[in-house]
């Protein structure tokens, strides 16, 4: 799953398409140039649905902490989280709990 998808994350998502991977993405709306891909409402549900999540978006009080405990625990024990955004998205603290109680399979992060 791709949560935000601007410019960065429409560039992420087609080259996970390429390698056959199912895309869904969450962003403030529907985008027409992503009417093959799955959009889901929110964070947690694009998580649910998600093995590997990619967070592309830009930082602003509204996405500060999106990725909070619940979208973490919706991604699984077997759930991948790819932060290629700006810290400030995550919640570190639900995720180092993640990591640390197995809660998370793994976390690659550009930033922290």
């Amino acid at each position: 799953g791709v949560l935000g998808l601007g410019r960065i994350g429409y560039e992420v998502a087609k080259r996970l398409a390429g390698f056959g991977m199912e895309i869904a993405y969450s962003d403030v709306a529907p985008k027409d140039f992503a009417a093959d891909w799955e959009v889901l409402a929110d964070p947690v549900a694009l998580a649910r649905r998600s093995d590997f999540l990619f967070v592309t978006l830009a930082a602003s009080a509204a996405t500060r902490h999106i990725v909070n405990s619940e979208v973490i625990a919706a991604l699984g024990e077997e759930g991948m989280l790819i932060n290629i955004s700006r810290a400030s998205n995550i919640d570190e603290d639900a995720l180092l709990d993640a990591l640390e109680k197995k809660g998370l399979g793994s976390a690659a992060l550009d930033v922290f």
